[in-house]
């Protein structure tokens, strides 16, 4: 790697980046484990009511649906979206 002359670069986050590509021992980045932590608990929050709120619309649906709509496969639009809310919870569930 190229020898880098740190005070060629700007004051700042510029100069910064240049001097933690010197060394691995100067990069050093929070974790944030705190916010993490905080974001992944309000996702299973979520992910919880959801699972909760489908429980609850299979069996409304169990007892509710005609059989000419259990013969269509019909989805009610409400399932509909509570899958979509579960899908795009779940994906950021795992990227965090």
């Amino acid at each position: 790697m190229p020898s880098i002359q740190v005070r060629t670069y700007s004051r700042g986050y510029p100069r910064l980046a240049a001097l933690a590509t010197l060394d691995k021992e100067y990069l050093i980045f929070r974790q944030f484990n705190y916010l993490h932590a905080r974001v992944l608990l309000d996702l299973q929050d979520r992910l919880q009511a959801y699972e909760k709120d489908l429980r609850q619309h299979d069996k409304l649906c169990r007892n509710e649906e005609s059989l000419a709509e259990r013969a269509n496969g019909l989805r009610p639009i409400q399932k509909t979206d509570l899958f979509n809310n579960i899908e795009e919870t779940l994906k950021r569930y795992r990227e965090v």
